[in-house]
């Protein structure tokens, strides 16, 4: 009688793992297909068209743009805090994956710098995984330049420098004066992975982009700095 019911224990232990799993591989395979969903972005290249036609596209008046970087082709939004598209895809589906966005406190078009952030994985396809690319000096070397489109404008940018930080200094985007500015690009420029002979000044206007690491115990962020070079 023990041993029986020892059996139907093991039995139903075996079941429970397997149910778990099962949902489990489910759960992966749609948090998958929702991102490839998004991620396949067809458009037309005049821009007024393209931002409408994504807007429409996922239902979504929070895409602001489109950012191309290396073989990044992705869409921008902009929420009302720098929470909801952390765990929620351009669709407005809750995913944990998120979506590329912009800080909600800055304009794309009157910023001195502007903020982009998105998560990099080790388990999902997600565009800012190409950006962890970047530790490699020769990789940037082919890839320099970053373009972002919005209704109105495209914006061109050259990387400046690139870094793996614990710090927020990043963050900070309010200067009293121009010393406070170029003190701050100073901090953000220091202990860079290697140099490049892109310099920012005071006059410049900046984009900072961020996504996490992955298994690096030297910090929990890379952060790329780029220069604004061209408006059209």
């Amino acid at each position: 009688m023990k041993k029986r019911i020892k059996t139907n224990l093991c039995i139903i232990f075996l079941l429970i793992i397997c149910i778990y799993c099962s949902m489990r591989v489910y759960q992966r395979n749609n948090i998958k297909k929702q991102i490839a969903k998004v991620n396949s972005i067809t458009y037309n290249p005049d821009r007024i068209s393209s931002i409408d036609y994504l807007r429409e596209q996922y239902n979504n008046e929070d895409i602001i743009g489109i950012l191309k970087i290396a073989s990044i082709n992705t869409i921008l939004v902009q929420g009302n805090d720098n929470d909801y598209y952390l765990n929620h895809l351009v669709s407005k589906e809750e995913n944990k994956t998120g979506s590329v966005f912009v800080d909600y406190r800055q304009r794309i078009d009157t910023a001195k710098q502007l903020n982009v952030f998105g998560h990099s994985s080790d388990y999902y396809d997600l565009p800012f995984n190409t950006l962890l690319n970047y530790e490699d000096i020769n990789f940037y070397k082919e890839n320099k330049y970053a373009e972002l489109m919005t209704k109105d404008h495209t914006y061109k940018y050259e990387i400046s420098g690139v870094k793996i930080t614990s710090n927020e200094e990043h963050l900070k985007f309010d200067y009293e004066n121009n010393e406070e500015f170029m003190e701050h690009i100073n901090i953000m420029r220091a202990d860079n992975l290697y140099e490049t002979d892109v310099k920012v000044n005071e006059n410049d206007k900046i984009l900072i982009i961020q996504t996490c690491t992955i298994n690096d115990k030297r910090g929990n962020l890379l952060i790329i700095i780029l220069r604004k070079v061209e408006e059209k």
